[in-house]
């Protein structure tokens, strides 16, 4: 740590409270006609108000609550609830964003904290601060020059007992020839009454020559210690606030459901590609198989392939995401129908997609690895002018696995765009088309003890590179074409309009050649079956948020309107194996194959057609949802939230 010292000197027979006593009245008049030359020749360095401004800062802690978001609408709400003016300098605040202020905080540590991220210093001026791009230190080591006198006050002793300083106003006639005094001299306070015990500052233009029967000593201040507050660690591995279950900008602390936040930092570090990845170490949250076609999460024993949401719109198309667009991922464990809606009666899990900013972003990462993984992401973006800013994130990956004949082939291409046209208005559209061709691995079946199927005991202890069925015949393809839209305007500084709109459209199809049951001795039964599935949906929400007071307690409130229509077309074909060439036995009218376990392949020919059971399907469901939520704020360690929500589907 820098230590930063400043060295005064001083005259030390006036030190010596003895003496001076011993003065008498005498001295008293000499100090006091020294006192007051020195303070009219000190008129000149006050005259820059920059230097010392008319401001009184609060050294008194406050509590401030402001959410993410706009910096100019940040510092607005900051300077309501400060009670101070703000003043701009060179300062352009279009696009500028900030994490948002939570906590007690003097008016200067707070403000600091807000323009931080920005690369904004304040500086005292008038009844508030001024707003600028250069440090206070680079202004402070470039004083302007020849500034004019101006009047000012300096420290007198009292006749009486000293008890506390008395101010005076300087005479206008300073004393002619006395040079410009570039720093500050501490003259002690004289008194006939009793000894000097402290010291009184006083600022002054011009350094005084010393008397000459008088030596000079060096004076060491106190030692200052200078420290920042650094911006706000976005990167981290922290999360402090979110709005995935309140619709409102909340601490995570104040959220009744357990949230658990995997960062950006987090997904570079684990080198997370896709959901599996994003939740191992989630506690509560489990990994299922999903047929190996789509995203299959357990929450707290609650398996779903559909509780999942892009930015609060559901995303309700069953593939597996890969998270090469996304900035984080937010696990909400526990009820949430109110936010959510149907389903999610685990948890749900909602990705925060990457969005257009002003900072620039170059970013290509390559990987590969064992089992010929081949992988490369692109992730760029910059602002075009102070209105427009674009990004583009791209995926392509060709990769093998341990297990044998297993593959994998994906790209995904994600351009978006953020519109600023005034300062209340933002705009942001995306668009993303992702391709996933992968071959469906359903793992390996469990044995029995002994021969039996009754009592399994895991896994059958085979080679984990062994695929059982057909590899050739177990694909996925799933190819999806999906629409972000986001509009938000802001009414005033504490009413927010917002809405968004996600449209989605899929093709998708699996074929999988599998077991069917767990091992019975040497042998295993395999089964077929394919599923073709297309998918339209369309989501728009529309929420107004706004706060209000109704005495000292403060209400959070969320209003919104849900609309929602999904058609989907699903077809499933059962397989029927047709020969016994690779087959040990056909059996159940030639719809499963017996095979070996040292060879649980089959290459026969499988006939894939509609049964009785298994038809065309359509369906077409609409849904209308309102919701109120009022987030009231008792007291800052008791909070409570009331919620009314009506679904109606069709």
């Amino acid at each position: 740590m820098n230590t930063l010292r400043h060295t005064l000197r001083t005259n030390p027979a006036l030190k010596n409270s003895d003496d001076n006593i011993r003065h008498g009245d005498q001295g008293i008049k000499l100090v006091l006609a020294a006192m007051i030359c020195l303070g009219v020749v000190a008129l000149p360095a006050l005259a820059d108000t920059n230097a010392q401004p008319n401001v009184t800062t609060s050294a008194v802690a406050k509590a401030y609550q402001i959410p993410s978001g706009m910096l100019r609408d940040a510092l607005k709400r900051f300077a309501k609830q400060a009670g101070i003016a703000l003043y701009f300098k060179g300062v352009n605040l279009k696009g500028v964003t900030t994490q948002g202020l939570s906590g007690n905080y003097t008016t200067k540590d707070g403000l600091d904290r807000l323009l931080a991220e920005a690369g904004l210093y304040a500086v005292p001026k008038d009844k508030g601060y001024l707003i600028q791009k250069v440090s206070p230190a680079v202004v402070a080591s470039n004083p302007t020059p020849n500034l004019a006198p101006i009047e000012s006050q300096v420290v007198v002793p009292s006749a009486k007992p000293i008890e506390k300083e008395t101010t005076l106003p300087v005479a206008s006639n300073p004393t002619p020839n006395l040079a410009p005094i570039e720093s500050q001299v501490v003259v002690p306070v004289v008194s006939s009454a009793k000894p000097i015990e402290k010291e009184t500052t006083l600022p002054v233009a011009s350094k005084p020559s010393p008397s000459p029967s008088l030596a000079e000593k060096e004076a060491v201040l106190p030692t200052v210690s200078v420290s920042a507050t650094a911006a706000k660690n976005v990167d981290g591995y922290t999360v402090k606030r979110t709005s995935t279950a309140t619709k409102t900008d909340t601490l995570l602390r104040d959220i009744p459901q357990s949230i658990s936040v995997v960062t950006q930092a987090v997904i570079k570090d684990q080198a997370i590609q896709n959901m599996a990845d994003t939740v191992r170490y989630v506690p509560g949250v489990g990994i299922s198989q999903g047929e190996g076609n789509r995203d299959a999460l357990v929450f707290r024993g609650n398996r779903s392939t559909a509780d999942f949401f892009v930015n609060g719109v559901r995303d309700d198309v069953q593939y597996y995401r890969d998270i090469y667009n996304t900035e984080s991922v937010e696990v909400l464990k526990g009820p949430n129908g109110m936010i959510f809606g149907r389903g999610g009666s685990g948890g749900v899990i909602n990705r925060v997609m990457k969005e257009a900013d002003w900072k620039p972003t170059r970013e290509i990462t390559a990987q590969v690895g064992s089992f010929d993984t081949k992988r490369v992401a692109l992730d760029v973006g910059q602002g075009v002018n102070e209105i427009v800013a674009v990004r583009l994130n791209a995926v392509h990956e060709d990769s093998g696995s341990f297990r044998n004949g297993v593959e994998l082939k994906r790209s995904g291409i994600n351009p978006t765009v953020t519109v600023i046209p005034t300062e209340k208005t933002k705009v942001v559209l995306s668009a993303e088309y992702a391709k996933d061709d992968r071959t469906a691995d359903r793992g390996i079946p469990s044995a029995g003890p002994l021969g039996t199927v009754a009592s399994p005991t895991g896994p059958l202890k085979t080679d984990p590179s062994t695929f059982f069925g057909d590899p050739d015949r177990s694909k996925s393809n799933s190819e999806l074409a999906a629409f972000n839209g986001l509009v938000e305007h802001k009414l005033d500084n504490d009413t927010t309009i917002r809405n968004r709109t996600r449209y989605t459209t899929q093709s998708k199809f699996y074929q999988n050649v599998y077991p069917d049951s767990m091992i019975s001795g040497s042998t295993v039964t395999l089964k077929a079956y394919n599923d073709t599935t297309d998918r339209d949906t369309l989501f728009n929400q529309t929420d107004l948020l706004f706060s209000m007071n109704t005495g000292q307690v403060k209400h959070d409130m969320a209003v919104g309107l849900e609309l929602g229509r999904q058609n989907t077309d699903n077809l499933r074909k059962d397989g029927t194996f047709t020969s016994a060439g690779g087959c040990l036995t056909i059996t159940d009218s030639n719809r499963k194959c017996t095979v070996s376990t040292t060879s649980p392949n089959t290459a026969d020919p499988i006939a894939f057609a509609n049964t009785s059971s298994l038809a065309n399907n359509n369906s077409v469901m609409k849904q209308t949802s309102l919701y109120a939520q009022d987030q009231i704020n008792l007291l800052p360690e008791l909070q409570a939230i009331l919620g009314l929500r009506y679904d109606r589907y069709e």
